[in-house]
């Protein structure tokens, strides 16, 4: 029986990941991750927990979290990271855009939900921020 989802055209998760140099244990500069740099139909999840983002899945935290606001996570995605630390540090967007900043790839994988009777699958990476020096 052929699969009839929306997503039929977009290219495999794993194609993505290659395409991208994405794979665990990596270490990618953040900068990599954010469009127009990637493809915009990857998610990627920012953890601030080692524990949580090596022995979790992404299908569990957010089922575990989702009640939780986003600044209350210990996982937020990319995108909204930078937007809080750009609002609560000014100097964060020059530094990050001058210097590497790099993060963990923890997990990448393909996302299932549910939009209806319609099955939308997202590739996402799981990036693990280094701890303060």
């Amino acid at each position: 029986m052929p699969d009839h989802d929306a997503d039929a055209a977009s290219p495999p998760a794993a194609t993505v990941f290659d395409q991208q140099g994405l794979a665990p244990g990596r270490m990618v500069d953040q900068r990599t991750l954010v469009p127009p740099e990637r493809d915009c139909s990857l998610e990627v999840y920012v953890y601030f927990d080692p524990d949580l983002a090596r022995h979790s899945t992404l299908a569990d935290d957010l089922r575990d979290f989702d009640m939780v606001p986003d600044l209350g996570r210990p996982f937020m995605r990319l995108m909204r990271f930078l937007a809080v630390m750009k609002e609560h540090d000014p100097g964060f967007a020059a530094r990050i855009e001058a210097e590497p900043f790099p993060v963990e790839v923890v997990e990448v994988g393909e996302r299932e939900e549910f939009f209806g009777c319609v099955l939308h699958r997202s590739p996402f990476v799981k990036v693990l921020l280094p701890p303060p020096a």
